[in-house]
């Protein structure tokens, strides 16, 4: 996955990777990130940029089936899938692995995980029976 030009927005940015581009913008010019964002592991200012953390969740996302073992980066399901759920780019692994987990414990069929994997977003305690009636 290329982030290289994770800065050129252009007016078709989704929202959620607005704000990323925003935090970034603030975290360039010395300040911190907003309160509300949650920096895990002393992890400095929008450490998704180099994709590391997509590597990582994308590793997850393969492991449990959700992306295909021959899945190569840049395929058409890996672009698919960030397509529905651009925040897998910079959500923390561990909560994207608990999430997924989540999913599966509850019995959501993998077709259905790979077609709204935007469920991945969410974290771990939101994801329980009660909220998919």
């Amino acid at each position: 996955l290329d982030l290289s030009n994770w800065n050129k927005a252009d007016s078709g940015l989704a929202l959620s990777d607005t704000i990323a581009v925003e935090i970034q913008s603030v975290c360039d010019d010395g300040g911190s990130a907003p309160e509300n964002v949650d920096m895990k592991d002393g992890a400095v200012c929008a450490t998704w940029r180099n994709g590391d953390i997509w590597k990582r969740n994308r590793e997850a996302l393969v492991d449990r089936s959700i992306l295909p073992l021959n899945c190569k980066p840049g395929s058409k399901e890996e672009r698919d899938l960030l397509k529905a759920s651009p925040q897998l780019i910079r959500i923390h692994p561990d909560d994207v692995s608990a999430s997924i987990d989540a999913a599966l414990d509850l019995g959501i069929p993998i077709s259905l995980l790979q077609s709204e994997p935007c469920i991945f977003a969410y974290p771990r305690e939101y994801i329980c029976e009660g909220t998919l009636n």
